[in-house]
């Protein structure tokens, strides 16, 4: 027989039934069974309130691993893609106040009518450089997730492994 404590652990994200359930009824299916970690989204986050997730939180005696997510990051032009970082950074907080492990990045897609693949991926790294030290300094890691090809052109400029790697490498964060 196998000891719990030998088993790989069971992290269950709130995606899967954010449309059948509200925060509390996931964490609380979460505890009866046995979990002790789950990845929470912050629309989920902002329905009950900072105060009342960490309530629930504690009650249920479950921890944020996942905390989905700082993103959109591109914006067409200047004041949108500062307020994209300003909304990223908020998320990065409140990741940080519900001590997550992680922030899932989205980058967003190409802007509408827009074609310029290599420009959005710059935007994308010029963001993430400034969000990284924002992460930095509140003791959070951000995590990237590559998207299928083709969602390029509505939800995501990050299309593979070797791209994210490449990013981790070029902001130091690999």
């Amino acid at each position: 027989m196998v000891e719990t404590s030998q088993l790989p652990e069971f992290v269950f994200n709130e995606a899967t039934v954010r449309e059948r359930w509200g925060l509390e009824p996931f964490l609380e299916g979460c505890a009866a069974r046995g979990l002790s970690r789950a990845s929470l989204w912050g629309d989920e986050i902002d329905k009950v309130g900072l105060e009342e997730a960490r309530r629930i939180l504690a009650r249920t005696g479950i921890s944020t691993f996942g905390f989905n997510r700082a993103g959109p990051l591109l914006g067409a032009g200047a004041a949108a893609r500062t307020e994209c970082l300003d909304r990223a950074r908020r998320a990065v907080d409140m990741a940080a106040e519900l001590a997550a492990d992680h922030v899932l990045v989205f980058s967003g897609g190409l802007m509408e009518g827009s074609r310029d693949l290599s420009g959005a991926r710059a935007q994308t790294e010029d963001a993430l450089g400034e969000l990284l030290d924002h992460a930095r300094a509140v003791g959070m890691t951000l995590a990237l997730e590559p998207l299928h090809p083709m969602v390029a052109g509505d939800r995501a400029v990050i299309l593979s492994l070797s791209h994210a790697n490449t990013l981790c490498e070029r902001l130091g964060g690999g």
